[in-house]
């Protein structure tokens, strides 16, 4: 692939240096015979031919020049990009540029109603079939909890001797096993931060809690402000690909 590029940048030079020679050759042979020649002849080369000539052999001096300069800057900003750390990469990403907004989030309307809701059927939704969390955000669009399938099925695992299959989302809230990991998950799944955030700050807060694989956004990054969109743990993970 080099020897290809490396070729046709050879090919160009050869094409260039042989136009610049010609022009320049052709110009001091057309001013040598506008020494010898008189007349009518004399002053159409002089006044026509030769500005012609000499601007034919400029456009292509500047194609030429210009080109490479392109190709010198263009070269040295994609080695700037290469130089670059993840952290100043996704230090240019805004949150509000990548976030999931919250006309696009499936969730669950929060209310006292909503705490009777048993775990089976919030897991077998049918609405969230293609989802891995369930958020809860309430009439004010406030964020309640988010709760991922994992969470509610080990949930499920761990009350096997208090009839799962009547167990309701606010039994799960309440849960207090001293050697679960449960209430921890709940308390600390998710953190906010302000609009005007940038991911590297997401990830920053995100990598900070363990627990956390969920960052909301708000206005000031206050949990008591609407929800304005969210950033998942598995978005940052790609965009530290990058």
């Amino acid at each position: 692939m080099k020897s290809k590029i490396l070729q046709k940048a050879n090919i160009r030079n050869v094409i260039a240096v042989t136009t610049i020679f010609l022009g320049v050759v052709g110009t001091l042979l057309l001013a040598i015979w506008l020494l010898i020649v008189d007349g009518e002849a004399k002053t159409f080369i002089g006044q026509s031919l030769l500005p012609l000539w000499g601007t034919w052999v400029g456009t292509v001096l500047a194609f030429y020049f210009g080109k490479e300069n392109f190709e010198a800057a263009s070269k040295s900003y994609q080695d700037v990009i290469k130089s670059m750390t993840l952290e100043q990469k996704i230090a240019g990403i805004k949150v509000e540029d990548e976030m999931i907004r919250l006309e696009d989030i499936k969730y669950i309307e929060f209310s006292d109603e909503t705490l009777k809701h048993k775990i089976i059927d919030i897991l077998q939704d049918r609405d969230f079939t293609n989802y891995q969390r369930i958020v809860f955000i309430t009439n004010e669009k406030l964020l309640k909890y988010v709760i991922h399938k994992s969470t509610l099925a080990l949930f499920l695992t761990e009350s096997l001797n208090n009839s799962p299959e009547n167990l309701v989302l606010s039994d799960l809230l309440n849960y207090k096993s001293p050697e679960s990991k449960i209430p921890k998950i709940i308390e600390k799944s998710f953190a906010f931060i302000p609009l005007s955030s940038n991911m590297l700050a997401a990830k920053i807060l995100m990598d900070a809690i363990p627990e956390c694989q969920d960052i909301f956004i708000t206005e000031n990054g206050k949990s008591s402000e609407p929800v304005l969109g969210f950033i998942t743990n598995n978005q940052i993970v790609e965009k530290c690909k990058i």
